[in-house]
C-alpha cells in the first residue's frame, strides 16, 4: 500500500511581510536617489546658467561704463594740460620810436582795454615824429587824443604813412603842423606770449630796423608807463638796461634799449581755480564710472572664492 506524500509545513506570513517590506524600502530608497540625483543636476543646470548670466552682466556692464569713464578722464586731462601748460617760446619784440628836435624823454602808456593793446604817448613842443611796429588798423591805428585819451580825434592823412623794412611793418606820424592834443593813442597788434595759462609777455625795445633818421632829428627816450596794465593785472618788469622810473612801474629806455613786461590776469588766476575744482569732480566721476563698470566682476570673484552656493 502506498504511502501518502509528506505534508509541507504552511509558509510563514511573517517572512512574506518582511520581505515586501524590504522590496519597499528598496524601492523607496532608489526613487530617493533618483530625486536627489535629479535635484542635484537641477541645481547645477541652474547653477551654471545663473553663473553664465552674471558673467553676461559683468561683461556687459564693464564695457557699457568704461566708454565713458575715458570720456570723463580725457576730458580731466585736457582740462589739465590746458592749465598747467607752461611755454618756453620766445617772447615776441615790437618797437617804437620817438624822434625830436633835441633828446629828451617822452612818457609812453602801455595799457589794454579788453583784448586791444594801445600806446598812449604824452605830447610835448620838442616831439616831431612818432613811430610805432605793428598798428593794428593801418592809417587809422593812431588818433589825438585829449582828456586822458578819451577823446579822440583823426589824424589827417597827410601826416600818417605805413612803412615796411625786411623785419616789421610800422605806422610813422609826422606830428609838424597838427592841431595841439594831450596825447597821441595808437592800437597795435602786439600779440603778447602766453607763458602759462595766466601770465602773459612782451618785448619792448626803443629802437628798431628805422630808416636813417634826418639829421635835425634825435632819438627820445621812452618812459615806459604800466600802471594802467597794472590796475587790472600783476606786473613786473624785467630789464638789464632800462632805468627805474618814479616806480617800479615805470622803466626809461634810452635809445637800442627795452624791457620784458610780464603781467599775471587775476580773472584768469579765478578761473584756473575754478578749473581746478572741475578737474578734481570729473576724476571722482570718472572713479565711480570705474567701480560700477567693476562691481560686477568683483561681485562674481568674491562668489566663485567663497564657493558661495547660486
Amino acid at each position: 500500500m502506498a504511502q501518502a506524500p509528506p505534508t509541507q509545513p504552511p509558509p510563514d506570513p511573517s517572512a512574506d511581510r518582511k520581505h515586501f517590506r524590504q522590496v519597499r524600502e528598496q524601492a523607496r530608497l532608489a526613487a530617493l536617489r533618483a530625486w536627489l540625483g535629479s535635484q542635484q543636476r537641477t541645481r547645477q543646470i541652474v547653477a551654471d546658467s545663473t553663473d553664465a548670466k552674471r558673467r553676461l552682466v559683468a561683461y556687459r556692464t564693464f564695457w557699457g561704463w568704461l566708454p565713458a569713464a575715458v570720456i570723463v578722464y580725457w576730458i580731466a586731462y585736457i582740462l589739465t594740460r590746458w592749465v598747467v601748460f607752461a611755454s618756453t617760446g620766445e617772447i615776441p619784440e615790437y618797437y617804437v620810436a620817438i624822434l625830436g628836435t633835441k633828446a629828451g624823454q617822452s612818457q609812453t602808456m602801455y595799457y589794454q582795454t579788453g583784448s586791444v593793446q594801445k600806446l598812449k604817448f604824452d605830447r610835448h613842443p620838442e616831439m616831431r615824429t612818432l613811430r610805432v611796429m605793428s598798428p593794428s588798423a593801418g592809417p587809422s591805428s593812431c588818433s589825438l587824443a585829449d582828456n586822458g585819451g578819451s577823446n579822440l580825434h583823426a589824424l589827417p592823412a597827410s601826416a600818417v604813412a605805413i612803412r615796411t623794412t625786411d623785419t616789421m611793418t610800422y605806422i610813422e606820424v609826422s606830428l609838424d603842423g597838427l592841431a595841439s592834443s594831450e596825447s597821441i593813442v595808437c592800437t597795435v597788434d602786439w600779440k603778447p606770449h602766453a607763458d602759462s595759462f595766466t601770465t602773459s609777455s612782451i618785448d619792448v625795445h626803443n629802437g628798431g630796423d628805422w630808416p636813417a633818421l634826418p639829421s635835425s632829428l634825435t632819438s627820445e627816450d621812452v618812459v615806459l608807463n604800466l600802471s594802467w596794465l597794472a590796475d587790472e593785472n600783476d606786473v613786473e618788469v624785467f630789464s638789464p638796461s632800462a632805468k627805474r622810473g618814479i616806480d617800479d612801474k615805470e622803466r626809461v629806455l634810452s635809445a637800442d634799449t627795452g624791457a620784458i613786461v610780464r603781467w599775471t590776469s587775476p580773472e584768469r588766476s579765478a578761473w584756473r581755480d575754478i578749473i581746478f575744482v572741475v578737474i578734481g569732480a570729473l576724476i571722482a566721476f570718472g572713479a565711480a564710472i570705474l567701480l560700477e563698470a567693476l562691481r560686477h566682476q568683483i561681485e562674481l570673484s568674491i562668489h566663485h572664492g567663497t564657493g558661495a552656493p547660486s
